[in-house]
């Protein structure tokens, strides 16, 4: 489930132990995918992305699991076609097919993932959650992650420059200084105030928008919300 103060609490304590060697995930084939499991719809989808800026100003190497990168949700699939034995053998348990279903690519049938019938039968997603349906869509999820990769390769600073973790005075809030670099993940339920000083700070990516925004001063960071900010 959702649980900010956790999430906060583990990923910088692993971070200041290890700055520079971790594998971080926020999903596999194991557990239910994130933007299911963080919540409903937009709102789970916001929040996986809210996670995933953070882990990417964390060193090490951040993955994404397949489908991620779409904000998909858990795949339909009818009980007669489960397979997992988690869920065989426990008729209360939809078990872990949810998240194993086959990359949706296009509209065509199997949504282009083969040309035969995959071996775990789910319901087709819809072109919302195809990367052809995303292509076409400056807005969709796909090309938020590619801007955040993007800015990582390019930005050195984000994941080779010594950390620094400054106290928020929130448990739901985590402030991270590489360098010249400053991310504030606010994972909690209201905005995060931070004093920015007269230095005026440009967003280079947020998780919800507002790239290429120029603050100084107070400046609020909505609610399950992540900034990466460099200096304008």
């Amino acid at each position: 489930g959702w649980e900010p103060e956790t999430f906060v609490r583990e990923l910088t304590e692993l971070a200041a132990i290890e700055p520079n060697g971790v594998s971080w995930v926020i999903s596999n084939h194991d557990q239910a995918r994130p933007a299911s499991r963080f919540g409903d719809g937009a709102e789970g989808r916001n929040r996986a992305m809210a996670v995933t800026t953070m882990m990417f100003s964390l060193g090490g190497v951040p993955y994404l699991y397949q489908g991620e990168e779409l904000g998909s949700p858990n795949g339909v699939i009818a009980s007669e076609n489960r397979a997992d034995p988690v869920s065989t053998r426990n008729s209360t348990s939809e078990g872990r097919d949810v998240c194993r279903t086959p990359m949706a690519w296009n509209s065509d049938r199997f949504n282009g993932f083969s040309t035969a019938q995959p071996w775990l039968v789910s319901e087709e997603r819809p072109p919302d959650f195809t990367v052809a349906g995303q292509h076409a869509n400056p807005a969709a999820p796909l090309h938020r992650y590619r801007r955040l990769i993007t800015l990582r390769q390019q930005l050195k600073e984000l994941w080779a420059a010594e950390l620094k973790l400054v106290p928020s005075g929130r448990d739901d809030v985590a402030v991270i200084q590489r360098g010249s670099t400053l991310t504030v993940a606010n994972l909690g339920p209201t905005p995060f105030a931070i004093n920015l000083g007269d230095s005026s700070w440009k967003v280079a990516f947020a998780s919800q928008g507002g790239d290429g925004d120029i603050a100084s001063g107070i400046v609020n960071v909505a609610a399950e919300t992540t900034a990466i900010m460099i200096p304008a």
